[in-house]
């Protein structure tokens, strides 16, 4: 499973005067085998707490926590029982969406049904895949949650894939294509809660993990299938 698609499977928002707000989610795939699907399969957590966010992402084979802040992020990921981390400045992200030529097509539409007790209203985001056949993204938003822009800021593809979406992603619908298969990739939000977190929740911990580089770490992504982009 790509990791572009992982994060775009995260929740996005666009706004100040965020909550505490904690955000659990899962990933999960359909049209595949079952055998790959299972690999496929992640569960993650959001953190979000002022500008600050944390991001935790596990599966079988990886598990991946990102701390992000306002002048960039800190990633620590554990492949196989080999821990690495990296760091990224702002800068670096803004250098990424400067070179982006993705405009999306968003469509709001006024169907609207409750996810986890908030209304929220479904959302049409259209983008062109590589060999340029249209991609749909199905999401559900809903304005009642109040996040960060942290998380969109700091992250280039998303700024290509969601710029302008107006809400909190709950649930996420995007149609790919896996070793030649027409596939589904959906991204659930399980559980919302919002008790106050604590400011360490968001130091990053890297103690037992080894420095690394982001390009390093996205040229092993992309030999393990993964699609870091």
């Amino acid at each position: 499973m790509k990791i572009t698609t992982i994060i775009l499977s995260l929740v996005l928002a666009f706004y100040g005067n965020a909550q505490d707000i904690t955000l659990k989610f899962e990933i999960k795939m359909q049209g595949i085998a079952q055998e790959m699907a299972a690999f496929a399969e992640m569960q993650g957590v959001n953190y979000f707490k002022n500008e600050k966010c944390r991001v935790e992402l596990e599966n079988m084979m990886f598990s991946m926590r990102t701390y992000i802040h306002s002048d960039g992020v800190t990633v620590c990921q554990s492949v196989m029982d080999e821990k690495k981390y990296y760091k990224r400045k702002k800068q670096d992200f803004e250098a990424e969406r400067s070179k982006s030529t993705d405009i999306p097509k968003i469509t709001y539409t006024e169907e609207s049904k409750m996810i986890l007790g908030y209304e929220c209203k479904k959302v049409l985001v259209h983008t062109l895949a590589k060999d340029k056949t249209e991609i749909q993204t199905e999401l559900w938003v809903t304005k009642a949650l109040k996040l960060p822009d942290t998380y969109y800021m700091m992250s280039s593809r998303n700024s290509a894939a969601f710029n302008g979406i107006d809400g909190t992603v709950l649930y996420m619908e995007t149609p790919l294509r896996m070793q030649g298969n027409n596939a589904v990739s959906i991204m659930r939000v399980t559980e919302v809660i919002t008790t106050p977190l604590k400011d360490s929740l968001f130091e990053p911990e890297t103690n037992g993990y080894t420095e690394s580089t982001y390009e390093e770490i996205k040229s092993q992504m992309r030999s393990m299938g993964g699609g870091m982009r």
